[in-house]
């Protein structure tokens, strides 16, 4: 059995068919990752097409400033799901440094509850490698798939070594 951690099946309109044919066929552990709640609704439903995808729920750092003061309409979904993404931040393609605080914001608010919740974070860390580091580790979080890593190797948190 393959694992594909990071998957955005919500965006598969035409080829979406297609694309659950082959996770059926090679038997592929698909985590379906959701960028707001109308594509964590997307991705439930195709969850019940097939047995191998895991819809997740998250808020796209992209999206964040729109979340940002409305953290609490969160609380249901994220209690609904097995695992928590696609969250993060994004200093590198959202070039608006005014978004920064909200997109932090709204990580952190995540974070927190994947801590008290016990699940597994999903993360974008584009051009905020350090920053989420730090921010796993201030939150204990111990379970966490990162894509799209882009950042040096070097790339430590504060308390690792």
């Amino acid at each position: 059995m393959f694992i594909d951690a990071h998957a955005h099946l919500d965006k598969y309109e035409g080829s979406l068919e297609s694309a659950l044919d082959e996770i059926e066929a090679q038997q592929i552990f698909t985590v379906a990752v959701s960028m707001d709640p109308a594509s964590y609704q997307r991705n439930l439903e195709i969850g019940q097409m097939c047995e191998l995808v895991l819809p997740t729920f998250g808020i796209h750092p992209k999206s964040a400033t729109e979340y940002a003061g409305r953290l609490e309409e969160l609380g249901p979904w994220i209690e609904r799901t097995p695992a928590i993404g696609e969250i993060g931040l994004d200093f590198h393609w959202v070039e608006d440094a005014s978004q920064y605080p909200s997109q932090k914001k709204v990580l952190e608010y995540f974070l927190a509850a994947a801590r008290e919740q016990k699940k597994i974070v999903n993360l974008h860390t584009k051009g905020a490698e350090k920053e989420i580091l730090n921010l796993l580790d201030r939150y204990e979080i111990q379970r966490a798939i990162v894509h799209w890593y882009s950042g040096p190797r070097s790339t430590r948190t504060i308390s690792g070594p």
